[in-house]
């Protein structure tokens, strides 16, 4: 059984404005929540020690981030900790749009007992002041699950 939190409901958002100045970093953290809509994180409710599963969960691409989304995870004991980052496309103009894209991440717990999963990234939105300015803050969202022992 896989526990799932409420889906994104929008596949593709074409932004109003048309074009933007794009710029910035190489790289910089995924956004996993944008404005009003909730983060999709799925994994199952148990697994056994000493075999992979798989964590799946979205992220927001923009035309200013670039293709390229690479992922940093670390296992230690029974805790798992997943950081998606999104690729600069670089200075100049790039397309207003966003898009969901569906990721994943195989991981392993060696050690029997409650394990977390943490999902560390970025949430934009909703507008919070009376400017209507919209500020991007870090979010970690946290599952658990059951290690079972390992099978015999």
């Amino acid at each position: 059984m896989a526990a799932t939190v409420p889906r994104f409901r929008v596949l593709s958002l074409v932004l109003a404005s048309g074009v933007s100045a794009c710029g910035g970093r190489p790289t910089e953290p995924a956004i996993v929540v944008f404005r009003s809509d909730t983060a999709e994180v799925t994994l199952p409710e148990q697994v056994r020690a000493g075999e992979p599963f798989v964590v799946s969960y979205s992220v927001f691409v923009s035309g200013c981030s670039g293709d390229t989304v690479r992922t940093g995870v670390r296992v230690r004991g029974r805790t798992a900790e997943i950081r998606p980052r999104r690729g600069a496309a670089g200075p100049g103009p790039c397309p207003a749009v966003l898009s969901i894209e569906r990721r994943t991440e195989t991981l392993r717990f060696e050690e029997p007992g409650e394990a977390v999963v943490s999902l560390v990234a970025l949430r934009e939105g909703p507008p919070e002041d009376s400017a209507g300015h919209t500020y991007t803050r870090p979010i970690r969202l946290e599952r658990r699950l059951r290690v079972l022992p390992a099978a015999r």
